[in-house]
């Protein structure tokens, strides 16, 4: 009867040690302090990966527009707000330097108001509303001057379109 309860005992003992030695490196991580430098690399990295399809998509979307087909401009415009959508969220994961932090906050906040507005027009192309197309595109073309001014310090070469 003895036996089964050191079985256990020790099992125990083997899954919170291999629990401590996965969580322990995940705290550690938190606490390392990241420099400007290095979050800038990292987060043009995902920027640069993203840019590419992006500039493709929006001249695919141009072009349609150019010639009247505003329904049909709308499917690589929310294709756009997807991949757009998907650098945001992996941007928002990476850590941000303490010294920083309250603007980059306001940074992620103005992205995520890119991306919705994005999305709506993506949504206005398909319904063929060119006038709310227009106002939307005034107004994230307003977000976007915001956030580039917010992080020009940072000189990001590839997440702030250079004017």
């Amino acid at each position: 009867m003895g036996r089964p309860a050191r079985k256990s005992s020790f099992r125990l003992g083997v899954a919170v040690a291999a629990a401590l030695v996965l969580i322990v490196p995940l705290v550690q991580a938190e606490e390392v302090e990241v420099s400007r430098e290095e979050y800038v690399q990292r987060v043009d990295a995902i920027c640069r990966k993203q840019k590419t399809s992006n500039e493709r998509l929006q001249r695919e979307a141009e072009k349609l527009i150019r010639h009247g087909d505003a329904q049909a401009a709308s499917k690589p415009t929310l294709r756009l707000a997807r991949s757009f959508a998907r650098a945001v969220a992996q941007i928002v994961k990476v850590p941000r330097p303490a010294a920083d932090q309250a603007r980059l906050k306001k940074w992620l906040g103005y992205q995520k108001v890119e991306r919705s507005l994005l999305f709506q027009i993506g949504r206005a192309l398909k319904k063929g509303q060119t006038r709310l197309v227009s106002r939307l595109q005034t107004r994230a073309a307003h977000v976007e001057r915001l956030a580039n001014r917010l992080v020009f310090s940072f000189e990001f070469k590839y997440c702030t379109k250079q004017t």
